[in-house]
Parts: C-alpha cells; sequence; structure tokens
C-alpha cells in the first residue's frame, strides 16, 4: 500500500481502503488477505473518503 486516504471496517471483520498512491481501492478480509481490488483509478477516485453505512 502507498499512501492510504481513507478506510472503513466491514461487517465480518474486513476492511476496505482507499489507497491513493497506487490508484486503487482494495478489501482485505479479516486476516489481512486481498479479497476484491478496484486497480488503475485516477488519484480523484482513490482520494474520495470510503463510507459503510452505520
Amino acid at each position: 500500500m502507498a499512501w492510504t486516504s481513507g478506510f472503513a471496517p466491514l461487517p465480518g471483520g474486513g476492511l476496505l481502503v482507499s489507497n491513493y498512491m497506487g490508484g486503487r481501492i482494495v478489501e482485505f478480509d479479516a486476516a489481512g488477505k486481498i479479497v476484491h481490488q478496484m486497480k488503475n483509478l485516477s488519484w480523484a477516485m482513490t482520494s474520495v473518503g470510503v463510507l459503510s453505512p452505520p
């Protein structure tokens, strides 16, 4: 991970992370493994805060 610009905990213990300098948004499971990722995003997309429902 390069410079993270936002993160949100997910149900089940996972984490959603916005990686600003890496140009991607990544979902990690509770064990820290990558589950999904969106790559090659613009810096504007990955600089947006990550939101999760209450």
